[in-house]
């Protein structure tokens, strides 16, 4: 009887370490996405900044929000 409660105990503890590793590997996927997205914002930016909103800049700031 012990021996079967050690078991699921064991599956528990398995399941919630296998639970907080996902848990930390998608809030660093996510973080890293973020920081992607913010960058490639930052870099908008200063592409459209630097072209003075003209066709080129404008087509860039098209072309990435389409996709």
């Amino acid at each position: 009887m012990s021996n079967g409660a050690n078991i699921q105990d064991w599956a528990a503890s398995r399941k919630a370490t296998k639970v907080k590793l996902v848990g930390q590997r998608g809030i660093m996927i996510i973080g890293i996405g973020l920081l992607w997205q913010f960058l490639l914002l930052a870099y908008l930016i200063l592409v459209l900044w630097q072209s003075g909103l003209n066709g080129d800049g404008a087509l860039v700031f098209f072309f990435v929000v389409r996709h």
